[in-house]
């Protein structure tokens, strides 16, 4: 058979064809596919990157707002007691000035008592004479001393400006640095005074400013072990993961607790030789924030020839760097997959090919080889001899002729015998003719079916959907990943359209994707879409479709693959939600406030009506956590927002910026003196907290009203937070 020149030059030519078409199959698609999976897990790793940055941002607001909510706080608390102090004094003043106490009496009795005062944590009263003289301090060492000179550690003047303010404007506060009783090391105080004139004194108390830097160092810590826990449970591709370092590259957070609370300035890149700590700062500040380098495997240690990417992104509000890291391999290790089953199956049906090319070759050389073999025989000068050619085509139609030829030569030696002879021939021939071809036909049948069969294997092992629908979307194919996952039995799904198992919205985004597709000619990867499944739950798949064609060119389909990625959309929106709500409360953070706010106004301002905003902050909350903890604080805060929501319309806007700051925007502008009222009753009710009854809270409320009050943001915010502040100075008078 190779010996035939006929054979080799037809095989040659099958061989060629095949091969470039196999060769063009996979490297048009393979490139393809790769970039496009490579593309998606990327830009999830920068998708989750970017939603745990504005949690961290999210964090750091509220922070803020409590550091200012709890100074101010501490504010309102010294010039509370410093008014005690002076009602004390106006009494013994007035008893004094009836007669009842001699001036001098009734200047000591009041200034014993003040000596022995504490309150807060260690905190205390002390009474200047307008010469800086202390006349009344609890540390022995400083009564009846002379401070009209003391500096604090910086050089400011301590009493003398104390006395100043309180002189000029009759109250005020000052800031210097001082020592706490019975210690030695100077902190910064915050001192309240207030001029009492009849005596000439100056009434003066202080609050250390460190008593707030702890409470806000410790809401920190809680936030960042609350980040902790939920960047260990997030996962980039298989193995990647986030961790935070500052610029000092200390380990701030990462998923292996070993390497946490450590400081790696020293650790090397390998390949570059400088600090890997620098070149991830420096990567951070670039335009695009990523860095490629060479790390080794916790299963291979110390060979760094395993590629790593990390994205980086710098918050400068913290000093802190955040990233995510993965082996470059993973983010092609799906790709990688269906590169080497296509590659596979390139190669089956490049084998098969051939392997039908050398059996089509085969039966069709067979006649020719015949009617060479016949006609040497006839030179030869035996004319008994035939060609056996069966099948159809040209080389019948000559081997008939040849035969026949030679049948009317001996038809004249014996007509009749030839005729009986050639036609039981005939017969013989036929019924062989016929049991070839239905044997040929039966091999044809058996590896159509095995090269279905592998086929069919192939789709059915993969773990993504695959599916091919007509023009009208209806389901003419598809793998078990696809029913499976759908939760319709195989024969149910067949011949369904896709619109069963979308609601209204997905159903034009797939049409216009579809649409896209067949208007272009060009496939579409990975967009997303939302199933719904039999049972009527939701299922999030990420699909790359592209157009089916028939031999005319003419578009008669799609075919696509869907990857089931409801995982991942579940950690986006769990992350979405952390980064627009209060993680104590449950309710709107700042940052939902601000763009709510903002949405209301502009449809106030096209509809060209009222929008009302309440600011409301606890009173007494600070005595709270003072006497019951920190803890009790928070479930009150819980219970706070509840009674909120259930004191106004579910359209409305309930928000909490920190602390015991909380705000609400009507979205209706005629029931607010109904909204003040059942909020001022439901917050002052006793709460019931852990076995304690706190019956002191009441809320200070500030109002603005939209556009009478301001007409944006910041001013109708100023207004209302001056209108709280009042409605508290007139419940504390």
């Amino acid at each position: 058979m190779f010996s035939s020149i006929l054979f080799r030059n037809i095989f040659l030519s099958v061989l060629i064809i095949v091969l470039i078409f196999s060769v063009s199959v996979y490297f048009f698609s393979v490139p393809l596919i790769r970039h496009s999976l490579y593309e998606a897990e990327e830009a999830s790793a920068r998708t989750i990157l970017e939603n745990v940055y504005e949690l961290v941002r999210s964090e750091y607001l509220g922070i803020e707002a409590y550091r200012e909510s709890a100074l101010g706080a501490r504010k309102r608390e010294l010039k509370d007691i410093v008014r005690l102090v002076e009602s004390l004094l106006h009494s013994r003043y007035q008893q004094y000035r009836q007669g009842i106490l001699t001036e001098k009496e009734a200047q000591n009795s009041v200034l014993e008592e003040l000596r022995k005062l504490r309150y807060g944590n260690s905190d205390y009263i002390w009474i200047t004479d307008y010469d800086a003289v202390l006349i009344s301090h609890p540390d022995p060492r400083l009564y009846k001393a002379d401070y009209s000179l003391v500096r604090d550690k910086y050089g400011k003047l301590i009493v003398p400006s104390v006395i100043k303010i309180a002189r000029e404007e009759n109250e005020g506060y000052t800031s210097y640095w001082w020592r706490r009783l019975e210690r030695e090391d100077f902190v910064e105080k915050l001192t309240y005074s207030k001029n009492f004139s009849q005596w000439k004194w100056v009434i003066a108390t202080g609050v250390y400013i460190d008593d707030v830097k702890k409470e806000v160092a410790r809401r920190r810590k809680k936030m960042i072990e609350e980040l902790r826990h939920i960047l260990r449970r997030i996962k980039v591709a298989r193995t990647g993961y986030l961790y935070v370092f500052d610029s000092d590259m200390d380990m701030i957070i990462h998923p292996n607790p070993n390497i946490e609370h450590t400081n790696f300035s020293d650790l090397l890149n390998p390949l570059t030789n400088n600090s890997i700590g620098k070149e991830l700062i420096a990567a951070a500040h670039r335009p695009v924030p990523k860095l490629y380098y060479q790390w080794d495997k916790p299963d291979d240690k110390g060979r760094y020839v395993y590629e790593k990417i990390s994205w980086m992104k710098y918050f400068e509000e913290f000093d802190w760097y955040i990233a995510a890291s993965v082996y470059t391999e993973e983010l092609n290790s799906t790709a990688d997959m269906l590169r080497n089953r296509i590659l596979w199956v390139s190669a089956v049906t490049f084998l098969l090919s051939l392997a039908a090319a050398i059996i089509f070759l085969h039966n069709l050389l067979i006649p020719v080889r015949n009617l060479s073999d016949m006609a040497a025989k006839v030179e030869e000068g035996d004319l008994s001899v035939r060609c056996h050619v069966t099948g159809k085509g040209e080389f019948v139609l000559l081997a008939t002729a040849f035969n026949s030829m030679l049948a009317r030569i001996k038809n004249n030696i014996s007509v009749l015998d030839i005729k009986v002879h050639e036609r039981t021939r005939e017969l013989v021939r036929a019924n062989e003719q016929l049991m070839q071809e239905m044997e040929e036909r039966v091999h044809a049948q058996e590896a159509m079916r095995k090269s279905h069969e592998r086929d069919q294997s192939i789709l059915e092992n993969i773990e993504d959907g695959y599916f091919e629908v007509d023009l009208d979307g209806n389901l003419k194919f598809f793998n078990d990943s696809l029913w499976k996952n759908l939760g319709y039995a195989s024969d149910e799904l067949m011949g369904m359209n896709f619109r069963v198992f979308v609601d209204e919205e997905n159903e034009k985004k797939v049409f216009n994707v579809f649409n896209e597709i067949y208007k272009t000619g060009r496939p579409i990867t990975a967009f997303d879409w939302e199933l719904i499944k039999k049972d009527g739950s939701a299922s999030y798949v990420e699909t790359s479709v592209s157009l089916i064609k028939d031999s005319e060119e003419q578009a008669t389909g799609f075919r696509g693959i869907a990857r089931d990625v409801t995982e991942r959309k579940k950690t986006e929106r769990e992350l979405a939600y952390l980064a627009y709500h209060d993680t104590l409360t449950g309710l709107h953070n700042r940052k939902a406030f601000m763009e709510e706010f903002k949405r209301t106004l502009a449809q106030a301002k096209n509809y060209e009506n009222e929008r009302t905003l309440f600011y409301l902050d606890l009173d007494r909350f600070k005595l709270v956590n003072d006497t019951y903890g920190h803890e009790t604080g928070d479930k009150l805060l819980k219970e706070v927002a509840d009674r909120l929501k259930k004191s106004v319309r579910e359209t409305d806007h309930v928000c909490r910026l920190g602390g015991d700051e909380f705000t609400i925007i009507l979205k209706a502008d005629t029931y607010t003196d109904r909204v003040i009222e059942r909020v001022r009753e439901n917050i002052s009710c006793t709460y019931n907290i852990d076995g304690h009854l706190i019956d002191f809270i009441t809320p200070s409320i500030g109002i603005s009203v939209y556009p009478r009050d301001g007409r944006d943001v910041d001013s109708l915010i100023r207004c209302a937070d001056a209108e709280m502040y009042k409605a508290k100075a007139m419940r504390e008078t």
